[in-house]
């Protein structure tokens, strides 16, 4: 919403959120997620620290801080220090030598691990405090028994939950790789500084009026969905319940 309102007056905003949940490591998700924020806190913070230019532990340590800090910025709440100290841990381990582990991995077994780590943080994330995490935590690995299903957890097993949650998996991971392969411009991510970038990619000749015809189709249909998928949204909000502002705690 903020970049098509940026360029709604006329600003071009970079792209925040690269497919995270594709992530195959903590060290990639961080270069997918929230890309403008762990770019403040790696020019402002890590590399006034030193960055990577002194010994293994100073490395580590100033990896920790930043990610206390980043915790600390979320909130001023226990749970969201260690939500940062959770994946800051994670990038300490990843760089001692876990991150050649997990790349001789299959690719399944590496997005796995990194769901996990990441499913799991969020919990600490989003509970109020760590006594309700660790419960939570319980329930996640079957160790608070089995009981009588709730409305909510019944609700989220209907027929339209499963198609809805099947298209945001897909949309979520992009398994096909269609995001990418059919866009004139993609965004890439630059390993040594963790910034994503916008890079040209030339696209294949096409002549005749099959392919005229197919590269005016394309805006259109783009278009109409667009179109379709804000009209949806005016009725959702329109016909929803009162949504409290989304920083309130932070």
């Amino acid at each position: 919403m903020a970049i098509g309102l940026g360029l709604v007056f006329g600003f071009s905003l970079p792209r925040n959120f690269n497919l995270p949940y594709k992530s195959q490591s903590i060290t990639e998700f961080w270069r997918r997620w929230h890309i403008t924020l762990s770019s403040w806190f790696r020019d402002y913070l890590y590399i006034p620290l030193g960055g990577n230019h002194g010994s293994a532990l100073m490395t580590y340590r100033n990896l920790v801080i930043v990610f206390l800090l980043c915790g600390l910025w979320h909130g001023a709440s226990w749970t969201f220090v260690l939500w940062g100290a959770w994946h800051g841990g994670f990038l300490v381990i990843e760089r001692s030598g876990l991150s050649k582990r997990l790349a001789a991995l299959p690719a399944p077994v590496a997005w796995v691990y990194a769901a996990l780590a990441v499913i799991f943080g969020w919990v600490l994330f989003r509970s109020a405090d760590l006594t309700r995490a660790l419960d939570v935590w319980r329930g996640m690995m079957g160790l608070n028994g089995a009981g009588a299903m709730g409305p909510t957890l019944a609700a989220a097993f209907q027929p339209a939950e499963g198609v809805i949650l099947a298209l945001a998996v897909a949309l979520a991971l992009d398994p096909w790789g269609r995001r990418n392969r059919h866009r004139a411009m993609t965004t890439e991510v630059d390993d040594a500084k963790g910034l994503e970038t916008l890079a040209p990619k030339t696209l294949a000749s096409l002549d005749g009026p099959e392919a005229r015809s197919a590269g005016l189709l394309r805006p259109i249909a783009d278009w109409a969905a667009t179109a379709a998928m804000l009209g949806l949204s005016i009725l959702q909000v329109s016909g929803g319940a009162f949504s409290p502002f989304l920083y309130f705690r932070f």
